[in-house]
């Protein structure tokens, strides 16, 4: 039915049916524009179209790690000694997961732990491919310091072979030198990033060299002093080197490098001991220095031959040989306190360097079996099987981020 109002217009009378199709056309243009009815705030954002979320490209959109097992082997070797303080150890197997490593996120913490190795063991590369010296480690500064006195022993055989005899030059000589040494050192072993043990072996072989270069002297029976310098200074430079080689080229572990160091005392020591109780008041000097140099010989030989099998930290190989020493020492005071002061005797030599070379030898044997227990060095440590989870940074694209390690 129409009605006519009081202005002349036709007035429309809702019934059911109008407001059925006008909720139709409400439902049907939210189902085609869903965002009309959110307001004038959902308006403005509405205008914006939203990218779709792009698939993930990391390989870790699979249950399966695409790495290898000597990857993943090494990337967690690299982890525990970066955890153990082995610092340069850790640089080389890191390189080669950051360069690779197919499981992205490993390349990433891979990268990100070696610039920070790097960092720690003193050296950071420049843009420019300089580099920046901020600390220094273990092994330059054994080079450094046995390099350093090197330099100022040559300037002794320097001052004894011009045959200084004013106080001035002899002390400008020594003083030449040692900054000489000093410098050659610090600015020749930047970049060489030497290990602990490859300083070691640098002082051990000097050691040697020089011990060597002396007994060779006194068995040549040198008589003048600057010759006798010349050899042991001689000694010193092929013992440094030689050290110095092998350690780079079959690296060693610090507590190999000191079995080698122990080694030698036992083979010196033993010679020294040996012929005594065999001649106590015979033989010339000569044959001495020609006995204990053969055996300083065939100490360091032996050492050289069984270091590589040996899985001893540095704590133990030096225990093994304080105990040689103390029992060296025990042999020799209990000989004494049995046979007092009659030293003259050939019995009484032979019982007192007799005793001491058993003690040397027992304390080296009980020291073997009192340290058998020992945690051997970190690079024969098998890595642990329980499960454990450590945070490392790790590289993002916009930053670096932290990164949970977790192995099982």
């Amino acid at each position: 039915m129409v009605k006519y109002g009081g202005i002349g217009r036709p007035r429309r009378q809702w019934t059911p049916l109008h407001v059925w199709v006008l909720l139709c056309g409400l439902l049907a243009s939210l189902t085609v524009h869903p965002t009309a009815a959110l307001g004038a705030e959902a308006e403005g954002t509405a205008s914006t179209p939203v990218a779709a979320a792009a698939p993930p490209t990391s390989a870790t959109a699979t249950d399966v790690d695409p790495d290898d097992q000597p990857t993943r082997a090494r990337f967690d070797r690299a982890l525990d000694q970066l955890h153990q303080g082995e610092i340069s150890a850790a640089t080389g197997p890191l390189a080669q997961v950051a360069q690779g490593a197919v499981l992205a996120e490993r390349r990433a913490a891979a990268a990100a732990l070696l610039a920070y190795a790097r960092r720690l063991s003193g050296i950071v590369e420049a843009g420019g491919g300089g580099e920046v010296m901020h600390d220094l480690s273990d092994g330059r500064t054994e080079f450094i310091v046995t390099s350093t006195l090197g330099a100022l022993y040559t300037g002794v055989v320097l001052v004894d072979l011009l045959d200084l005899d004013d106080v001035r030059p002899v002390v400008g000589t020594l003083l030449a030198t040692t900054a000489v040494g000093l410098t050659g050192a610090i600015f020749g072993s930047r970049g060489l990033r030497l290990r602990a043990a490859d300083g070691e072996a640098y002082s051990l072989g000097a050691v040697w060299g020089a011990a060597t270069g002396l007994l060779t002297a006194l068995a040549l029976d040198v008589d003048t002093s600057a010759g006798a310098q010349l050899t042991v200074l001689g000694g010193v430079a092929v013992g440094a080197f030689a050290g110095m080689s092998l350690s780079r080229s079959f690296q060693p572990t610090r507590g190999q490098v000191n079995a080698v160091s122990g080694s030698m005392v036992l083979g010196f020591a033993t010679a020294l001991m040996g012929y005594w109780v065999l001649n106590p008041q015979n033989g010339g000097a000569k044959n001495l220095e020609l006995v204990v140099l053969g055996g300083l010989q065939v100490g360091t030989f032996a050492g050289l031959t069984l270091a590589p099998d040996l899985d001893w930290s540095v704590a133990r190989s030096r225990l093994i040989l304080l105990s040689s020493g103390v029992g060296a020492l025990l042999g020799l005071g209990v000989a004494v306190l049995a046979t007092g002061s009659n030293i003259n005797s050939d019995a009484g030599s032979r019982v007192w360097s007799g005793a001491a070379l058993a003690g040397l030898w027992g304390g080296a044997v009980a020291g073997a079996a009192l340290t058998a227990d020992m945690a051997p060095d970190a690079q024969f440590r098998e890595a642990p099987t329980e499960a454990s989870a450590m945070v490392v940074p790790m590289q993002v694209r916009n930053g670096g981020g932290l990164a949970l390690h977790v192995r099982f």
